[in-house]
């Protein structure tokens, strides 16, 4: 009894300690679990007053890019695309059952033909995030959206006298943004490299949803600081978003590792 007594209590100081430094430098952190519990400003589902009065004061092109309504609601994507979600989409046996598959979980149907696109790529191992964004981009031109891949978009946004130049990895069909991260290994380099996705889904917000796609190994603490990032976003700042873990497939010793650029077509539906 004395040995499960003393576990206990080294295990309940563990847990308040973790929480603590959680608490302390995940400000993100703090404004989601305030949502749950009903409690900060506006049950945390807007900025701060002070921090939109300081927006106003000091950026007022910001603040109009804050005010200006999504050109597609929240609710119209997930905040993630889900296992299950994928599973549907990989049992389809046709594209078009794929797509309405998706559309079963995404409500958007832009959205919901690039989530198809993304779980239909195959990807293998590959350390450059370069690597992955010209694979994706070679796929999704083959595979639903030839003619329709903007690469490295150029987009002003923002006013800032022409400073403020947003440049994602894709825009499909005009419309749907696609951001690819991979091998996240830190918080330091998550951390910019959600901040550099806070500023196209600013710059995309009156244009369309967005999907941001994380590649290859994430640990189970960086998924939750990015899920922490995207709630964020859609809660406090109103931007249509959805995150998908994208994993890649295994590799058997000795096979080759170099990602393909075109998975097996599906059968044509009848």
């Amino acid at each position: 009894m004395a040995v499960f007594l003393a576990g206990a209590f080294v295990g309940v100081a563990f847990g308040v300690g973790l929480f603590c430094v959680t608490w302390r430098h995940l400000p993100a952190a703090r404004g989601a679990l305030a949502s749950l519990l009903g409690e900060g400003p506006a049950a945390a589902t807007a900025l701060p007053p002070e921090v939109v009065q300081d927006v106003k004061l000091n950026d007022p092109a910001l603040a109009q890019v804050l005010e200006t309504p999504p050109a597609v609601a929240v609710e119209e994507v997930p905040q993630e695309v889900t296992k299950p979600a994928q599973e549907a989409i990989e049992r389809a046996s046709s594209e078009a059952e794929a797509v309405e598959a998706a559309k079963r979980f995404i409500r958007d149907p832009s959205v919901a033909k690039a989530v198809v696109t993304l779980v239909r790529w195959r990807t293998r191992k590959n350390n450059s995030e370069q690597a992955y964004q010209n694979s994706f981009r070679t796929f999704a031109s083959r595979n639903g959206y030839s003619g329709a891949v903007a690469e490295k978009p150029r987009i002003p946004w923002g006013g800032g006298g022409g400073s403020r130049v947003a440049v994602p990895d894709l825009v499909l069909d005009d419309r749907v943004l696609v951001e690819l991260k991979a091998d996240l290994e830190g918080s330091g380099e998550t951390d910019r490299a959600m901040g550099q996705m806070l500023r196209y889904l600013l710059a995309w917000k009156s244009r369309g949803p967005a999907v941001l796609a994380v590649c290859g190994r994430v640990s189970p603490e960086l998924r939750f600081l990015v899920r922490i990032y995207v709630d964020t976003w859609r809660k406090q700042l109103n931007l249509p978003v959805t995150v998908f873990f994208k994993q890649d497939e295994e590799v058997l010793e000795g096979e080759a590792v170099d990602m393909p650029t075109e998975a097996p077509r599906l059968e044509s539906g009848r």
